[in-house]
């Protein structure tokens, strides 16, 4: 049996499994896509047959790419398929195959590190894993989420403040030779600025490196959905309101505005901060 999806882009895709193997066509109409479902009534049921890395393959390329996080991703995808649960049918995956994954990689050391690996990679691994077979059952070739009756699920390690204390900022501002009151006369002095900014508006990197001067409002940064992380329109403050932070934003909030906009900046620390 075949099975259609509407992609993305508005076209209509026809997957079925002829052997071993999955093929898929796709069309610009629902009408083609129909026609082509007729033909191949009969056949066997992909879903009898799909694979647990023949699934991965599908989720990396209907449903990754259209991450932001997806490169990353892909990685992890790539060490589903060499599991060695990897060729079994999807329908015949027990709970007990993911717990005996979860305690190798919870015993496992990090080949770069070469420190264990922390539970919380874990944790990133099988929500991945657990996100390819909800995909699996909204597309009809599972009924049942194996992950969903794990017992050893890894848990999210406690809360720690990611915000730099006086004592970092000082460190920073000492290595740059600057005093953070006077205007930043090197790179690694404007470097040190865009940290500072950074703590004290909470932005990620990749938000600072395309914010836009007609964003600053007041007190308030205002950022379009397209460039967050998450999707969503975002609002952050130039006040700082935590006192384990020295980030004086009154004094620099004009200062940075001048100086991140400025080519010298632009050209120069954009390029440093991304490598």
């Amino acid at each position: 049996m075949a099975y259609l999806f509407k992609l993305k882009a508005g076209k209509y895709q026809v997957r079925w499994k002829e052997g071993s193997k999955v093929k898929s066509k796709t069309f610009r109409t629902r009408a083609e896509a129909k026609m082509l479902l007729k033909d191949i009534e009969g056949q066997p049921q992909l879903s009898a047959y799909l694979t647990f890395a023949e699934a991965v393959d599908l989720y990396g390329r209907e449903i990754t790419p259209t991450k932001k996080s997806f490169r990353p991703e892909t990685f992890r995808l790539a060490r589903f398929k060499n599991l060695d649960f990897a060729e079994k049918r999807l329908v015949d995956v027990t709970p007990g195959d993911i717990e005996r994954y979860i305690t190798h990689r919870m015993n496992d050391v990090s080949p770069t590190s070469k420190r264990p690996i922390s539970e919380a990679t874990v944790l990133k691994e099988t929500t991945l894993m657990n996100s390819i077979f909800n995909y699996c059952i909204r597309n009809k070739f599972l009924s049942v989420n194996p992950y969903s009756k794990v017992s050893c699920k890894p848990k999210s390690g406690d809360h720690r403040e990611r915000i730099a204390t006086a004592e970092d900022i000082e460190k920073l501002r000492f290595c740059a030779d600057w005093d953070g009151v006077s205007e930043p006369r090197t790179l690694p002095q404007l470097v040190v600025l865009a940290f500072e900014f950074a703590c004290a508006t909470g932005m990620r990197i990749g938000e600072i490196l395309q914010l836009q001067a007609d964003w600053i409002n007041g007190n308030t940064i205002h950022l379009p959905k397209e460039i967050t992380k998450t999707g969503f329109q975002k609002r952050c403050g130039l006040i700082i309101r935590s006192k384990k932070t020295s980030c004086p934003c009154r004094k620099f909030r004009g200062l940075f505005k001048k100086l991140f906009f400025s080519p010298r900046f632009s050209t120069k620390g954009r390029s440093l901060a991304k490598n």
